[in-house]
């Protein structure tokens, strides 16, 4: 039923249809028909100046509500507000209240700001016709609702439409819905365009798209982080028919599924694509990575990282593909992608490692592992059964009391330097995930050495210190001791961990392992400036994501630290990952024969150091040489098949500092380099990383 409630120049209200709040998910929609409105095109003259609702719903927070116009503008009111307490009770938004609807406690009643702008409505359009209230309870069958009123007044002096910002270093994603709402529960098509005018270029909203424009079906993802303002999707790039479309985007290798992670709770915005880029430099896949900045129906969201999701592919998890007709000798034998994870978020199914997570005490947590590629509904019987048999012997093997035995032992069925790298990774971010959820790990073909291979490593936004629970801010420690029993969560980590370290050879290689690091990958210096070449790289943006987000210095779960600038969050990262470093070091640094020298003197690689690493495509990179005596020199830049790029090279050079400018315009690929230096002393390499 809808009635006009009141009409004149300067304030006409109309009211919408109220009902139940379905409990399931579903996307709930009530409708308001505005007819003879007078002016017949809403602007900032006149237009949308508040809407008002009443809702009773038990936990608030459950609850997304959006607003949908005629012409299919959609603006956000309110989206996972007020934690366990309930109720909008006769709560309005306007655009010129003081207070924020997040910044609320529930029951809501008054006059808030809305999450979106009100005044993206009043673009000119023609308000007569349906307009929609969208509530979504993102929490089924649990809590239920129902809307009793509500209802839209337009008036003089109205809000004037977002201004979006003219361009960006970064580059831009467009995502069009075409005012449908974007869901957990199920994907919707949606049009998406990419704007990436290369280094140096500045990227403007209204160029022509010219890294991808096409249409993608897409989705939230995510699990703690589902409720944040800042939410992460997942999409699939698509062709005309709706089929898959592998695509490059932004100088990605082709594929079809991808990631656009949302660092909501991460200010340093960085720390998923800091381990991941350690991990590649260790040999180690992780998913690659680019900054860019979203615009969702023509309203910023943010800085966000394009992500490669986690699946087989030859330039992902280089194993190969598993299909259903796979089901006998060789070609049953690989390749699976599993995992150790949350319930919720993508489909489930698997089985139950029959050792509990403390392989000598009762605890009522299992160990469930997950088929993940292929996905629960492509893996077939034959496959299932494999798998889960071939996952039971390497955990025999393990707790067998000849589990260090090269032939019979859990090297016969695990690939142990990748449960190394794993765990160093791990243990350098003290991650609290770590181990327990998003934890992925392979296995190839038997004809292709297919062991049970630790990895890719996925989703360390709260690592690194950024985490006020489990110890996560403490740089002493073990992530791999988490306590067992534990009754207050129900990931605990695998058994495998602790029973490795039982064998003096995993732990002499794994400390073996940590000292190679030290002088490569893990140095603190390089460490550094992988952190400030990506800082360098969102610095023009942070300001305008910090305005969206207004979060620095405010506690965001589940942050340890909440310094007042970007700048201070930087310094807070480095501070902790040095800490972490010394501590590791005290444990580590003993047990391993080291060979050679370490003395600058005798050792190439010293001599060396490479600004910045990684380095955008097209920029600039300064290579720092010092020479202890005078030298004849050559540097040399290569791709990893060995065609050069770069030379330069000089007879004869004094002692001293010497300082390369090399204009690295022939790079143009993203991807790893190794850069040469050759002098009378010797030869080393290095990893130079183009992004």
């Amino acid at each position: 039923m809808v009635q006009l409630l009141s009409s004149s120049l300067y304030a006409q209200t109309f009211a919408g249809d109220t009902g139940v709040i379905t409990d399931d998910g579903t996307i709930n929609y009530f409708n308001l028909q505005v007819t003879d409105l007078n002016p017949s095109a809403i602007d900032t003259s006149f237009g949308i100046v508040s809407v008002c609702i009443n809702i009773s719903h038990t936990w608030a927070d459950d609850l997304v509500i959006w607003l949908k116009s005629p012409d299919n503008t959609l603006v956000e009111l309110a989206s996972h507000n007020g934690g366990d307490g309930d109720n909008y009770e006769n709560c309005c938004f306007n655009m010129d209240a003081p207070t924020n609807i997040t910044a609320a406690t529930a029951p809501f009643t008054g006059v808030f700001q809305p999450e979106g702008n009100l005044g993206d409505f009043n673009n000119g359009q023609n308000p007569n016709g349906t307009w929609q209230l969208v509530i979504v309870d993102e929490y089924p069958f649990a809590d239920f609702g129902e809307l009793h009123e509500w209802k839209i007044t337009f008036g003089t002096n109205p809000n004037a439409p977002s201004t979006l910002f003219s361009s960006s270093d970064l580059p831009l994603i467009l995502v069009n819905t075409n005012g449908l709402l974007i869901s957990d529960l199920f994907r919707i098509d949606a049009s998406m365009s990419i704007i990436d005018n290369g280094p140096g270029n500045s990227n403007h909203i209204y160029d022509v798209p010219n890294d991808f424009y096409g249409t993608v079906s897409i989705e939230k993802r995510g699990s703690s982080s589902i409720g944040f303002p800042q939410p992460s999707y997942s999409f699939e790039t698509q062709n005309d028919t709706g089929g898959n479309l592998n695509v490059s985007l932004l100088d990605m290798p082709k594929e079809n599924d991808w990631i656009l992670y949302a660092p909501y709770n991460d200010k340093s915005l960085m720390r998923n694509a800091l381990i991941y880029h350690l991990s590649n430099e260790m040999g180690r896949y992780a998913s690659r990575t680019r900054f860019c900045e979203l615009i969702l129906n023509n309203s910023y969201q943010g800085i966000y990282v394009l992500e490669e999701k986690i699946k087989q592919d030859s330039a992902r998890v280089n194993i190969a593909e598993l299909t259903p007709d796979d089901t006998t000798g060789d070609q049953l034998t690989g390749g699976y992608i599993l995992k150790i994870d949350k319930y919720d978020g993508e489909q489930v199914d698997g089985f139950t490692s029959p050792y509990p997570p403390c392989i000598d005490t009762s605890v009522w947590q299992t160990i469930f592992i997950q088929y993940h590629d292929p996905n629960p509904e492509n893996i077939v019987s034959q496959q299932k059964n494999y798998i889960k048999a071939y996952v039971d012997s390497f955990e025999v093997a393990l707790a067998s009391t000849g589990f260090a035995d090269f032939d019979t032992g859990f090297r016969k069925y695990a690939d142990e330097s990748s449960f190394i790298d794993f765990s160093l990774l791990n243990e350098i971010a003290r991650n609290v995930d770590g181990y327990r959820w998003s934890t992925f790990f392979y296995k190839d073909k038997n004809s292709s050495n297919g062991k049970f291979t630790m990895g890719p490593i996925w989703d360390f936004n709260i690592a690194f210190g950024n985490a006020d629970f489990y110890n996560g801010v403490m740089t002493e420690g073990w992530q791999w001791d988490f306590p067992c029993p534990f009754d207050y969560d129900g990931g605990l980590n695998p058994f495998w961990w602790h029973r490795l370290l039982e064998d003096s050879l995993y732990l002499t290689n794994l400390k073996c392992r940590w000292q190679e690091l030290r002088t490569s990958t893990f140095d603190l210096n390089h460490i550094n400036s992988v952190i400030d070449s990506f800082a360098a790289v969102v610095d023009s943006a942070k300001e305008r994501h910090f305005e969206k987000y207004p979060l620095l210095g405010e506690y965001v779960w589940p942050n340890t630290y909440y310094p007042e600038t970007y700048e201070e969050e930087i310094d807070t990262l480095k501070n902790w990952i040095a800490a972490r470093v010394e501590w590791m070091d005290e444990q580590l640094s003993t047990g391993c024969v080291a060979t050679g020298s370490n003395s600058p003197e005798n050792n190439v690689a010293d001599l060396l150091n490479i600004f910045p690493n990684p380095v955008l495509r097209g920029s600039t990179i300064v290579a720092n040489i010092n020479l202890p005596a005078e030298t004849s020199l050559s540097l040399i830049i290569t791709d990893l098949t060995g065609n050069q790029k770069v030379m330069i090279s000089h007879e004869m050079l004094l002692s001293g500092t010497h300082t390369f400018k090399l204009q690295c315009q022939s790079l143009n690929m993203p991807g790893c380099y190794l850069i040469t230096l050759k002098t009378d002393r010797g030869t080393a390499s290095e990893k130079l990383f183009i992004f």
